[in-house]
């Protein structure tokens, strides 16, 4: 059940933004870098929500 949300883009954009909102609220006040990298090739980072959607809909 789980495996077929993860592979559900919509799903994965929405859980990146909730989870990193809960990290804010214990960051504070510093301000929040979340960075996210690919484990499955050379670690690129991806940069924008938009390089994030284009990999999640290749």
């Amino acid at each position: 059940m789980i495996l077929r949300q993860y592979e559900n883009p919509s799903f994965l954009e929405t859980w990146h933004d909730v989870w990193a909102a809960a990290v804010a609220k214990e960051v504070a006040p510093s301000p929040l870098e979340v960075r996210l990298v690919r484990s499955d090739s050379d670690y690129s980072a991806i940069a924008t929500v938009s390089d994030l959607k284009a990999m999640l809909s290749a």
